[in-house]
């Protein structure tokens, strides 16, 4: 979680979000967590190496949000620039800024977040990731009703202060 961030060193890993069955709550778990900590979302890249490198100096360059989603991956997840960024020692990501000779180190202070059914990473991705699986246990999930907060996205919003002051809480007494 970003708010531990200062507590555990370089590289940290991004988190895979998989679920067998469409509407089982995949967008929704990485929503959350984008929306409790302010961060952006994007659909899950499937283009060539060079234009993954671009989205990420460009996300590292210009958003501010702590927590990027990759939503949906349609394929497996692959890319030399992806584990090359999950693995820095030191936290920065190094590339050539667009229409620029300019190369500063952006610093990788993100928690990258990718879901989707049956979510594949490969090449050197599967062991940098942190997952976690979604199983609904039921046919058709997106069709449950009777959630405790009805409207969580807004619970989020409503009591983020709150829900961070807690989560503050639990790592200083895990650290």
């Amino acid at each position: 979680m970003p708010s531990l961030r200062l507590a555990v060193p370089p590289p940290w890993p991004p988190l895979g979000i998989n679920a067998h069955e469409r509407g089982s709550g995949k967008t929704y778990l990485s929503d959350s967590i984008r929306i409790l900590y302010e961060g952006v979302m994007y659909v899950a890249p499937e283009g060539e190496e060079e234009e993954l490198r671009k989205l990420i100096t460009t996300v590292l360059a210009a958003t501010t949000g702590v927590v990027v989603v990759f939503d949906n991956a349609m394929k497996a997840v692959r890319s030399r620039h992806f584990a090359s960024l999950f693995t820095n020692p030191d936290g920065t990501w190094r590339d050539r800024l667009l229409s620029t000779n300019e190369s500063p180190g952006l610093p990788n202070d993100r928690l990258w977040i990718f879901n989707g059914n049956n979510l594949r990473m490969a090449g050197d991705l599967p062991r940098r990731v942190l997952w976690a699986s979604i199983d609904p246990g039921e046919p058709q999930p997106w069709l449950r009703t009777g959630f405790e907060i009805g409207n969580l996205l807004g619970y989020i919003k409503a009591n983020r202060a709150g829900i961070l002051s807690c989560i503050l809480v639990l790592g200083r007494y895990w650290a």
